[in-house]
């Protein structure tokens, strides 16, 4: 059984204007928060940002794809709104990171693939190979970075098909290349929940048996769909890197909680934002609970 779950700020979201900011980062270390997740994404000139969607107009002032945006020529992308503030490198954010007493544990979330060798130094320059896990939905990103940095830990994000999202599986099975423009208000909360329905693919139990690009993918959201844990090479490099499953609260089962301990990862929620939805996950004993709410960490402990 594990210890107590323990809180961890999505996107470092309440603790500023902007989520995933520096100014958020710093608030939320001057509140003693120990764990927060942010996500990447990769420039047109190969530089890793610390944002989540595949489009600069949802956040920023600038418009058009993050992977078509060059800082060297473009510029760096300001936040929507005041204060007025750039949306950070990777490095900067470690470099704040790397400062704090006591150092939080970091959950990167790599939203694109072909970048995995420069997360990997950039986390190894900022000395913090022990804080950090890698999170993603896209297995092909794990399988890669097991590879170039076997010393970090690794998550793989889905939606497992249990008894409570089976309507799911008949909605990816009737979806044409994998893509549900018309049928994505069907899955429930989880895509309802911020996501840009231009940028989402849902696909059935491609995890298992991945393949890798032999070149960068970049922009779009991955929806991962499956039967069971995941298995073939990405279970493998979860298991030997000590790493865990992540998915949303609403597909939770005391079975399938079960077959992630017997398999020997952690278990990842996201999301929980009320005390109420936090103390049921503590009866199902997870590991990690991603929470967008700030107050929680007073409120229930973190």
């Amino acid at each position: 059984m594990p210890a107590t779950p323990q809180l961890l700020s999505h996107r470092l979201r309440g603790f500023s204007a902007h989520e995933s900011s520096l100014s958020a980062l710093r608030a939320a270390l001057a509140a003693g928060i120990p764990s927060f997740e942010v996500d990447t994404r990769v420039t047109a000139d190969g530089e890793i940002l610390v944002y989540h969607d595949a489009w600069l107009d949802t956040q920023t002032r600038q418009r058009g794809r993050v992977s078509a945006w060059s800082l060297r020529t473009d510029g760096r992308p300001l936040f929507r709104g005041a204060p007025r503030e750039q949306v950070p490198t990777l490095r900067e954010l470690l470099a704040v990171v790397r400062k704090a007493d006591p150092i939080p544990e970091i959950l990167l979330d790599i939203k694109d693939f072909g970048a995995e060798a420069e997360h990997a130094d950039a986390i190894r320059e900022a000395g913090l190979q022990e804080q950090c896990w890698i999170v993603s939905w896209l297995p092909e990103v794990l399988l890669r970075m097991h590879a170039v940095a076997p010393e970090l830990r690794l998550s793989f994000s889905h939606l497992p098909l249990t008894r409570r999202t089976r309507g799911w599986q008949l909605a990816a099975r009737a979806s044409w290349g994998g893509r549900l423009p018309r049928l994505l208000g069907r899955l429930g909360r989880f895509v309802r929940r911020g996501y840009n329905l231009r940028e989402v693919s849902v696909h059935l139990d491609a995890c298992h048996a991945p393949r890798l690009p032999e070149k960068p993918v970049r922009g779009g959201f991955p929806v991962h769909l499956t039967r069971g844990l995941p298995r073939g090479p990405l279970g493998d490099v979860l298991r030997r890197s000590g790493g865990s499953v992540g998915v949303d609260p609403a597909c939770l089962t005391r079975a399938y909680v079960a077959r992630v301990r017997a398999a020997g990862l952690k278990l990842f929620v996201f999301r929980a934002n009320s005390s109420r939805a936090v103390d049921r996950l503590r009866r199902l004993q997870v590991d990690r609970i991603f929470t967008d709410n700030a107050a929680l960490f007073e409120r229930v402990g973190a």
